[in-house]
């Protein structure tokens, strides 16, 4: 999607043809369209298979820190899950948000490009604003909350702050 998004962008920068700008505002469209559709197939999945990657990363890095043991054997599997949990946490998030990024490009050159045409410009505007071409182009969990990417930063962020509650927590009941 994000190479549909950056392609159809590309060539908006060098649209030389009115018939060409027509073509592209579609191809826009319906790939917002089809966007717009996975966003309301998969939010579900991709919330659960965020909180469970995190809740993974968080047990995985738990058990390295906190787990006592004194062979490095024991440590193999929470190493192994921790970078398998970190995989799929950062391949979602970036997946999605290089996805929105390229949208919000695209969409930004589509709303721009009547001025491009200046004896069709009012032709075209009403063709943007009918077609509703000025939505937002976002990827959510579970209709909640926009994958961009500062949800890296805030899982990460969150990760840290349980892993403080419960090592304070660890130390108080000793």
């Amino acid at each position: 999607m994000r190479c549909l998004f950056l392609h159809i962008a590309n060539k908006i920068q060098s649209v030389k043809r009115e018939e060409s700008a027509y073509q592209l505002l579609h191809a826009y469209d319906d790939l917002a369209d089809v966007l717009s559709g996975l966003d309301n197939i998969f939010s579900y999945s991709v919330f659960v298979l965020v909180v469970s990657s995190m809740a993974g990363l968080f047990r995985s890095i738990y058990s390295l820190i906190f787990l006592q043991q004194t062979h490095f054997e024991f440590s193999i599997p929470y190493w192994f899950s921790g970078i398998y949990f970190s995989i799929v946490l950062l391949s979602v998030i970036f997946s999605a948000s290089e996805t929105v990024q390229a949208g919000k490009l695209a969409r930004e050159l589509i709303v721009s490009s009547p001025g491009v045409f200046p004896f069709r410009y009012m032709e075209l505007k009403k063709m943007v604003r009918r077609k509703n071409l000025k939505r937002e182009i976002v990827l959510t969990l579970w209709k909640t909350y926009t994958i961009d990417r500062s949800l890296l930063f805030s899982a990460l962020g969150t990760l840290v702050t349980y892993g403080i509650l419960i090592a304070t927590l660890g130390n108080v009941q000793s």
